[in-house]
């Protein structure tokens, strides 16, 4: 993430759970991926098209993709409000096909708080699953 406070919240939760995680704080934008260098790479409602390429080429050769973006919708949801943050529909199952998908869903849900939004989903691996 770009925020150390995210960073922060994150590394408590995982000290927590007694999780092992390497926590960075950096700006995609700018920072090198290595190849084959990551198990896990997840991405929450940050839109960067440009650097989707970048985060498969940087799985391991059985690492997996978590992906979380708002979705274009004529509903009346919560979230960006320009479309240069929000996915056309089935946009993660193209930009991935390349890695095996085992989920993917596009759905409108509603949070704790009662806030409605528009997410398209994906789960992918590079390689063998495990099952």
């Amino acid at each position: 993430d770009i925020a150390e406070s995210a960073i922060a919240m994150g590394r408590a939760e995982g000290e927590r759970r007694g999780l092992d995680v390497e926590w960075r704080v950096a700006d995609l934008d700018d920072a090198a991926l290595d190849a084959d260098a990551y198990d896990l790479v997840t991405v929450f409602r940050y839109v960067n098209r440009l650097l989707w390429p970048r985060l498969a080429d940087a799985l391991t050769a059985d690492g997996w993709l978590i992906i979380e973006h708002h979705l274009v919708t004529a509903a009346d949801v919560e979230g960006p409000s320009t479309p240069d943050f929000r996915l056309e529909p089935q946009e993660l199952l193209e930009s991935f096909a390349a890695l095996r998908i085992i989920f993917y869903e596009e759905t409108i849900e509603i949070d704790p708080a009662g806030h409605r939004y528009a997410l398209e989903r994906i789960v992918a691996c590079k390689g063998d699953p495990g099952f």
